[in-house]
């Protein structure tokens, strides 16, 4: 499209708006696509053409139309401002966020998916911006809209939950955190099995709450468990195996320095 108003620049091809939106989601997918197959110099390279396009389609006024009414384009463009890290950015998502999420509520209704989407990606700004007590309620408010919706058992759900756990961990509420955590875990072993890269990555997370706990045996336990499944299915050279390896040294670190005699000093 671009070389074609290059060169037939007196036909207008396609808007301006509608190009950079094109341009801004081929990117998008393929970050996703590279990022998926573990190939971050690629990912980022089109992380940065994606979000050349960002300032162009904010300037658009289509623009705030597609946020309301595309869920993926308004998912990729918030993603996007969120992985700048910039807190201009930031302020920019959560006024795009706030802006678009009343006309869903008019048109769709307060419990609508599309509502508890937006509302969770509020959280992901809220919670980059250290503004704990709003991403706590964006993340609840989402999460009973999915669990009433789609039961409790739906990945989208399961996610907001962990979410939640994230937030409480920020907090150095570790109890409250290993809650949510424990509780997103079940679902996901009900839902997946073990030895998969979702139970295995909240495996993890479980296990850095009982650790900040000082519950080393049962962290133990946990990542033994979680490391024989995963050698079972996978193989002990799967990179899930590796990452549980590093946790159970680490973890006798830990454990080995809290329980340590401490030198007597008359």
């Amino acid at each position: 499209q671009q070389q074609q108003q290059q060169q037939h620049p007196q036909q207008q091809v396609h808007s301006k708006a509608a190009l950079d939106y094109r341009l801004f989601m081929a990117y998008s997918l393929l970050a996703r696509i590279h990022g998926m197959l573990r190939q971050p110099e690629l990912e980022a390279q089109c992380t940065e053409a994606m979000n050349c396009h960002l300032p162009l389609l904010a300037d658009q006024v289509p623009f705030e139309e597609q946020l309301v009414h595309d869920q993926l384009f308004f998912s990729g463009v918030i993603t996007a401002l969120l992985q700048t890290g910039d807190p201009q950015r930031l302020v920019q998502a959560e006024a795009l966020c706030r802006r678009t999420l009343q006309p869903v509520q008019d048109r769709l209704g307060k419990h609508h998916p599309d509502v508890a989407m937006k509302l969770s990606m509020l959280g992901c700004v809220a919670l980059q911006q250290r503004r704990m007590d709003v991403a706590l309620d964006c993340y609840f408010t989402s999460h009973s809209i999915f669990e009433a919706l789609w039961g409790a058992e739906h990945p989208t759900a399961v996610g907001v939950l962990l979410n939640i756990g994230l937030v409480y961990s920020t907090l150095a509420q570790h109890a409250t955190s290993l809650e949510h955590y424990q509780r997103a875990l079940a679902l996901q072993l009900k839902m997946y099995g073990p030895a998969t890269f979702e139970t295995s990555t909240t495996h993890m997370y479980v296990c850095q709450q009982l650790v900040a706990l000082g519950r080393f045996t049962e962290a133990r336990r946990l990542l033994l468990g979680a490391y024989d499944a995963v050698c079972a299915k996978s193989g002990p050279d799967h990179p899930s195996a590796t990452a549980f390896q590093h946790l159970l040294a680490n973890l006798e670190v830990q454990a080995s320095l809290v329980t340590a005699t401490p030198p007597h000093h008359p």
